[in-house]
């Protein structure tokens, strides 16, 4: 934010005082770039490899998929280090007579600190936490105090395994949904169509952290659909409808979860809460991501609207 630069932009226009402001953006886009593409991925599998379990962006992750879950993140880190390690080298360089030529008259030397300052607004840190238990107090309180603790824990926790089963529902029904509807309707559909359901299917497993047997057999069942011959879809209309069928199937499956609205085949569906217990063995992510002054604030695509990600996935 530059004050000179707001305020003569406003006395030119003959504005209010607080009309408008100028925010710079102090180095060209295509250096933060790699950082930013190194972030949103390292975010997007996170998210895609999570489910979501508390508002602040916390998410769940399943213990046996812990170490491939942490390996694949390290590699992100790596990336993700190199990115700002050439970005710094980089913004050295650039904070002399190339910012100057840059940013012309609205050139500021005390808006570009040294090199060594911006590297440390940039980190990368996953964290990981046990799931609480409600038997677990370790204040001295009366009992009365402790029973109202007990109840409120449990009611989150009813909420945090009702967000992620909500969070698995909606992804087995929005591909199956597709395929549904291409096979009845007569659609052109792809094979990348079936491909991203067995993605999902071998995906499902370390999401389901609740051990639901109902999502174990519906995982089995997606591995069938997934496995259907699209060349012979398009020329056996009957091999089509028995597609269709399965997926039908699939969906009146999700019925228990969705409180039977899958039957309309469309709108929002509401989940129903699972009286079974979480899992304790499942473990908590803590969410991050890099957040430089100068970067602009790009979100990936996230697979539950509802999720909030904290402001920065990897805090400066």
């Amino acid at each position: 934010y530059d004050r000179k630069v707001s305020k003569e932009v406003n006395e030119r226009y003959q504005a209010a005082h607080q009309a408008s402001r100028t925010n710079k953006l102090l180095v060209p886009h295509s250096m933060l770039h790699p950082v930013e593409r190194a972030t949103n991925q390292a975010r997007l599998y996170a998210t895609t490899h999570t489910s979501p379990w508390l508002d602040d962006g916390v998410r769940v992750l399943s213990s046996k998929s812990y170490f491939n879950f942490l390996e694949v993140m390290m590699k992100h880190k790596h990336d993700f280090q190199k990115a700002v390690e050439t970005f710094v080298t980089d913004y050295d360089d650039f904070r002399g007579t190339d910012a100057q030529n840059y940013m012309a008259g609205m050139y500021n030397l005390t808006d570009y600190p040294a090199a060594d300052r911006i590297e440390k607004k940039f980190s990368f840190d996953v964290r990981f936490m046990p799931i609480p238990s409600n038997n677990d107090w370790r204040v001295e309180t009366d009992e009365e105090v402790k029973t109202e603790l007990k109840e409120q824990m449990e009611e989150q926790m009813r909420d945090a395994e009702a967000r992620i089963q909500e969070d698995i529902t909606a992804r087995i029904t929005s591909k199956v949904q597709h395929i549904y509807d291409h096979m009845v309707y007569g659609d052109r559909f792809r094979r990348n169509s079936f491909d991203a359901l067995e993605v999902l299917a071998e995906l499902l497993p370390s999401l389901n952290v609740m051990d639901d047997p109902r999502i174990t057999e519906i995982i089995h069942d997606l591995h069938e659909l997934s496995a259907a011959d699209a060349s012979e879809i398009r020329g056996d209309n009957k091999y089509r409808r028995d597609v269709a069928t399965e997926a039908d199937t699939i969906l009146k499956k999700m019925e228990v979860f969705t409180d039977g609205n899958v039957s309309d085949r469309a709108g929002t569906r509401e989940t129903s809460k699972s009286e079974e217990p979480i899992s304790a063995h499942a473990a908590i992510l803590r969410s991050f991501t890099p957040s430089p002054e100068m970067a602009r604030d790009r979100q990936p695509p996230r697979p539950n609207d509802g999720d909030k990600w904290n402001a920065s996935l990897l805090e400066s």
